[in-house]
């Protein structure tokens, strides 16, 4: 009887302490990469052209929805509780393609789609260099690197395309803090920056 009694009790132990356990966990937080105070997206002027942005490509180390941060001793920390709410660079592409399409840059429509009615005129293609917090400890020096490389073509299917525009974008951003919601706010910052700086080049380049 005894025995039993004492399996009882240690059986309700273990399960009152697999609950304890489990009731501890940090809530996961999830970020969009969106800022209000940071530079707004102006438009200036349109082409006079319809543009597919394609699906952008990256490193494999920046495909991921978990924040990345790489400190002064060239450790790489990756933020569990603290998310993109989707893959990063699937976050940028949904940024540009927003941004793009609230800015009226494309005349004649923005497409983010392969599956469209209308065959785009232009196709628009990036690739994610760089998009990685830093952080210096025993320092207040932290910041943010965005750095893409767009590439704005003809679109000739089954042809090679004739390229418009290709350059390489990189904005850095100071941070005030070292937490998740600064790099939040410092990308929603570089993207903002970098977008104004393509879409100006766009507007005067392609003609």
């Amino acid at each position: 009887m005894l025995k039993s009694l004492f399996s009882i009790l240690c059986l309700a132990f273990l399960l009152n302490a697999c609950f304890s356990i489990k009731s501890e966990y940090p809530e996961i937080h999830f970020y969009d990469m969106t800022d209000r105070s940071s530079e707004s997206i102006t438009s200036n002027g349109s082409i006079p052209y319809s543009i597919y942005i394609k699906p952008f490509s990256t490193l494999s180390q920046f495909d991921t929805d978990q924040m990345i941060e790489k400190r002064d001793d060239n450790k790489i920390h990756r933020f569990f509780y603290h998310r993109w709410i989707e893959d990063f660079t699937d976050l940028f592409r949904n940024r540009t393609i927003a941004e793009l399409t609230r800015s009226g840059l494309a005349a004649k429509g923005t497409v983010s789609n392969s599956v469209s009615i209308n065959v785009p005129e232009l196709t628009l293609e990036a690739q994610v260099i760089d998009a990685m917090a830093y952080a210096v400890d025993d320092t207040d020096n932290y910041s943010v690197t965005l750095e893409v490389e767009f590439t704005l073509k003809e679109y000739k299917s089954g042809q090679e395309s004739p390229v418009l525009h290709k350059k390489i974008y990189k904005e850095t951003v100071i941070r005030d803090e070292d937490d998740a919601n600064s790099i939040n706010i410092a990308f929603a910052q570089a993207t903002n920056k970098m977008l104004n700086k393509l879409l100006n080049d766009l507007k005067q380049n392609v003609k």
